[in-house]
């Protein structure tokens, strides 16, 4: 019984911090994931590269990405999203922007002439690749934006309105 006693007690004391460090490591998700993730998930095709200024859907933590079953790629403009789609060889893909919002002025200017439509609350714009590589011909290069915060943390609207992932508080 001594024996027991020993092993349950070094147990606990092994388990026990672990136990309640586990909040820390995996919070709980926001409430606003799940239907961002749903409303991405219908809207959005396995052809499909997604952008958004507005928000991002990275690899980790993976809460979103698992809801949306596609990543979504911060693009603070037409510019940014035609340098990155540039290396795709292949024209097999459409490009696909999503907004939470309505389009600021420098959106507007930009998509003028194209049509968004409304789907589960995104206003989403979807071009083909021949479209958008006409599209990005136009577009301005604005100055340098910051890019999303780091890859690790929780999902929060922004003081500007935007949906960010910001880097979890390291805790003391």
């Amino acid at each position: 019984m001594g024996v027991a006693a020993v092993l349950l007690t070094a147990a606990l004391a092994y388990i026990l911090p672990v136990h309640l460090g586990f909040r820390a490591l995996f919070p709980e998700p926001s409430p606003i994931i799940e239907p961002l993730g749903n409303a991405v998930r219908q809207a959005v095709t396995p052809s499909d590269i997604v952008f958004s200024p507005d928000f991002e859907i990275p690899t980790d933590p993976p809460h979103l990405l698992a809801l949306a079953g596609k990543r979504v790629y911060y693009a603070p403009s037409l510019a940014a999203i035609a340098a990155d789609v540039s290396r795709y060889p292949t024209s097999e893909y459409n490009v696909v922007l999503l907004f939470l919002r309505p389009l600021d002025a420098s959106w507007g200017r930009e998509l003028s002439g194209a049509q968004g439509v409304m789907i589960s609350g995104l206003l989403l714009y979807r071009f083909d690749a021949k479209t958008f590589a006409r599209l990005a011909q136009q577009a301005v290069p604005r100055p340098e934006e910051p890019p999303m915060p780091a890859r690790s943390g929780e999902y929060r609207w922004d003081v500007e309105g935007f949906f960010r992932l910001f880097p979890r508080v390291p805790t003391p």
